[in-house]
């Protein structure tokens, strides 16, 4: 009763507790992502206990680096359109957008670094990035990683309608 401890907001049941260690280990093994663990620890011991409590974060990463669930939202736009994208492993990240010649328009972002498991979104105001106004039609949005295990590229098409 005197150790307490959470995942990501969730109590656990510890599997093992000693004088100077808490253990926990999950039934079966985290996806990739960001784990938020609290552990706070009572001295019941007094009449008045003591209490006190630690918070960190850690990272769970994927064998290969991979883009999962890339989208552009809305699609079709006329304005603008967010890319949202979530990586399996930290990376460097490129977007560039493309026209119907393959014709580099516009570079959203280059080698910027993302961390693992988080959703990214990256706004495209439909212009070149000169900052022109391109017409409608359609576009495509390629997301590259720069990654020291496996590089991965993925397309998007985007609908502009003007």
């Amino acid at each position: 009763k005197s150790v307490k401890l959470w995942v990501d907001g969730k109590p656990v049941t510890p599997t093992k507790v000693t004088v100077s260690q808490v253990t926990y280990l999950p039934i079966t093994d985290l996806n990739y992502g960001r784990y938020t663990v609290k552990l706070e620890v009572s001295d019941l011991a007094t009449r008045k206990p003591n209490k006190t409590t630690h918070e960190w974060s850690f990272y769970v990463e994927a064998k290969t680096t991979r883009i999962v669930d890339a989208r552009p939202i809305p699609n079709p736009f006329k304005d603008s359109t967010t890319i949202t994208f979530t990586l399996s492993r930290q990376a460097r990240v490129t977007i560039e957008i493309y026209d119907i010649s393959s014709r580099l328009v516009r570079t959203l972002r280059r080698g910027i670094m993302y961390e693992v498991g988080n959703a990214s979104k990256v706004v495209w105001d439909g212009q070149t990035d000169v900052g022109e106004d391109l017409a409608r039609g359609v576009y495509f949005c390629r997301i590259v990683l720069d990654s020291e295990l496996t590089p991965e590229s993925k397309v998007l098409k985007l609908a502009l309608t003007r």
